[in-house]
């Protein structure tokens, strides 16, 4: 283990990658979606939302068995992620699955419902944060 990179942060990189992986399962469990073909009845995973959940989750494990670019990887999960739940909340639409630049945007929507659908993702930004912020290198 190299000094910048604590097994804290391999640890969180580890809960990533399960995290990741377990929303693309979760998402094709029809128990979990309702007959619009939303997970729990907020929002629709669609391919595009995928790939960009295979992709952070095999990205946290490849920086959490190399032991390399962890504390990267959390800064780009909580800045990529962050901007897509703010970008979720102004315009309805996302930032990593490219709707932001393809459909019509929305009315800001500060709704509990709106805020419901985009609240993995402040969880996912704030988990990152919190874990790069609080981290001691040493240890």
């Amino acid at each position: 283990m190299t000094a910048a990179t604590s097994r804290r942060l391999r640890t969180t990189a580890w809960v990533y990658f399960a995290g990741f992986a377990a929303v693309v399962f979760v998402s094709h469990v029809s128990a979990f979606n309702d007959a619009d073909g939303r997970l729990f009845g907020l929002f629709k995973i669609d391919p595009r939302d995928d790939v960009v959940h295979i992709a952070s989750a095999v990205a946290g494990a490849v920086v959490a068995i190399s032991h390399r670019w962890v504390r990267p990887y959390l800064w780009a999960v909580a800045a990529l992620y962050g901007i897509d739940a703010m970008v979720g909340m102004l315009t309805a639409q996302g930032l990593l699955d490219l709707t932001v630049f393809t459909q019509a945007w929305g009315a800001p929507d500060f709704s509990v419902r709106n805020f419901a659908v985009n609240l993995p993702h402040f969880v996912i930004t704030g988990g990152a944060l919190a874990m790069l912020l609080t981290d001691r290198p040493d240890r």
